[in-house]
């Protein structure tokens, strides 16, 4: 904030210069910039303190809320921790499963298109019909086939396994929820409240996340338009000071070359009157 200070100021000091240069139509774009970016800044700081404070504020009251449901139902929370652990990893295991089989569906479509391409190469190299281009075109199918088919090893693979990781989870909640059911029911309305106040702080963290974003694009845009003034600036500088320059050079010396006009041609009067002179005589 302060370099923005600092900023405005050595603005205001050329606000003269930069009135008097209005024709350059570069001076009102960078200057309107700056307005535009200056309110930014601020209506941003004063969201992003906003937005910092309601954080703390809900920060606060989950602590609060959730050490009152914890005195108020006691053991049960504890004792029921292991079966939401076990559910939180079974659902993240479930999105890398889901994940795994689109890579391999991916993986595969291409292997498949590699291989009916190289299949309409082959077909027209027997049939004597395949021109010189294709030769290059078939080597690298080839090439690109078995990449593929690595890929797809890799991408089977890597979907077995995390299939497998999913359902021995699934399977451990399903027994956690049974050994625990107790506890589970008891200690529901603290696990659904916490999980409720993580949504929140989480929307309350992007938003914040998203304003820093912002505001640094928008002093960076700032900073841009006071560079580009303080350069315009100095051109204005470099060209009054070539006017100034050129105004104050000294008068040219009487001497060869010197004669105004008016002088050269009374001198070429005089030569000619003093030949006719030398004739007539």
């Amino acid at each position: 904030m302060v370099d923005l200070i600092e900023n405005y100021e050595k603005l205001k000091e050329n606000k003269e210069e930069y009135e008097s240069e209005a024709l350059d139509p570069r001076i009102q774009g960078e200057l309107e910039r700056l307005n535009k970016s200056s309110a930014e800044i601020n209506k941003m700081e004063n969201e992003l303190e906003e937005a910092k404070s309601l954080f703390l504020t809900s920060k606060n009251r989950q602590t609060q809320r959730l050490e009152f449901l914890q005195k108020k139902l006691g053991a049960c929370i504890i004792k029921a921790k292991p079966y939401y652990e076990a559910l939180k990893l079974n659902e993240k295991l479930q999105n890398e499963a889901q994940k795994a089989v689109q890579e391999y569906q991916k993986a595969n479509s291409l292997y498949k298109t590699a291989k009916e391409t190289l299949s309409v190469a082959e077909h027209n190299l027997m049939s004597c019909e395949i021109p010189d281009a294709w030769q290059e075109h078939l080597s690298a199918t080839i090439t690109k086939i078995n990449l593929s088919k690595k890929i797809v090893d890799q991408a089977e693979e890597n979907h077995r396994k995390k299939t497998t990781e999913f359902q021995q989870a699934e399977e451990r909640c399903q027994f956690l929820e049974k050994d625990l059911k107790k506890n589970i029911i008891k200690s529901q309305q603290y696990y659904d409240e916490k999980s409720k106040w993580n949504v929140q702080m989480e929307a309350q963290k992007s938003r914040i996340d998203d304003l820093e974003q912002a505001l640094f694009h928008a002093k960076n845009a700032y900073k841009e338009a006071m560079f580009n003034l303080s350069k315009i600036s100095e051109e204005i500088h470099r060209k009054r000071s070539m006017e100034k320059d050129f105004k104050n050079l000294p008068p040219r010396e009487s001497g060869v070359g010197a004669e105004t006009p008016s002088q050269y041609t009374d001198s070429i009067d005089d030569t000619q009157n003093q030949h006719e002179v030398t004739i007539s005589s």
